[in-house]
């Protein structure tokens, strides 16, 4: 396609109004018909309406001839649960990219130049600071025993003293089955009847896959059994704060992953005390 020289003034009406009227987002790329000379160094350049053979264009791609595909690559520039790490090249649908990744930075475009810029600095964060990636599933599940405080019922009429069947059975009445081997409780016994451990927090700990240890809260709750049931302490949904759970010698305490599955030595209480929690990535 040749366009005549001041075209774009001479039909800048016409254009105009086509660009006004379509709603479709098109990308048309033109190059020199006659590509002019190299300016000399040192030299002023020559002014583009200098030739009129300057002003002639051929149309090299058009995006509106070629068949678009429906997704689109991108680099995300942070973690995104269910898409990927940090720096990873995804493909996702063109409307997630240019409505809720690209527009908060979430993400850039995958382009030839920012491929290998991402993938140099990723590479060298990682020959830096090791990143260990914990699938999602893991995730998923410590989410899913970490967001909730689980009831420990506990009888006023008969002696218990709280272990592992203990803690089970109001996982299984949450939907969260296991084994007892999954489960590690603390050296400290804690025994009962007794209204001094009312409403007491307990930490207790599950372990997915004998590699993702997870921080658990219990409450110990007293309850007796007549003609009615009836517990002595109301239940509540919110999450004790900081502050409760010192009252109680606990600390906030996050998920650990380690980077390969432990024997029957390792010590996963011992472990978790060893933490420090401060600078730990939350989930």
């Amino acid at each position: 396609m040749l366009f005549p020289r001041n075209y774009a003034l001479r039909n800048s009406a016409l254009l105009v109004r086509y660009i006004s009227t379509q709603q479709t987002r098109n990308t048309m790329i033109f190059q020199h018909l006659y590509q002019p000379e190299r300016t000399p160094d040192g030299c002023p350049q020559r002014r583009p309406d200098e030739k009129q053979e300057f002003q002639k264009l051929e149309i090299v791609e058009e995006e509106s001839t070629r068949n678009t595909s429906p997704t689109l690559k991108v680099i995300l520039m942070c973690t995104i649960e269910g898409l990927g790490e940090k720096y990873d090249v995804v493909e996702v649908t063109r409307a997630k990219a240019r409505l809720h990744l690209i527009p908060p930075r979430k993400a850039i475009y995958a382009s030839p130049f920012d491929i290998e810029y991402y993938g140099k600095m990723r590479k060298s964060n990682e020959e830096e600071v090791p990143t260990i990636r914990v699938p999602l599933e893991l995730v998923k599940t410590a989410r899913a025993l970490m967001e909730k405080v689980i009831p420990l019922h506990m009888s006023m009429d008969i002696p218990w003293t709280i272990n592992k069947t203990v803690i089970k059975a109001p996982l299984m009445k949450l939907g969260l089955e296991m084994s007892e081997e999954c489960i590690y409780l603390p050296k400290e016994t804690v025994s009962g009847p007794d209204l001094s451990l009312e409403a007491r927090l307990y930490r207790f700990y599950v372990v997915v896959d004998r590699q993702y240890i997870v921080p658990v809260l219990g409450r110990i709750l007293h309850g007796s059994k007549g003609k009615q049931s009836h517990n002595l302490n109301p239940k509540t949904k919110k999450m004790p704060t900081d502050e409760d759970l010192k009252s109680f010698g606990l600390r906030r305490e996050h998920p650990v992953y380690l980077n390969e599955p432990f024997g029957e030595e390792f010590d996963v209480i011992k472990h978790m005390e060893d933490q420090n929690f401060e600078t730990s990535k939350k989930i």
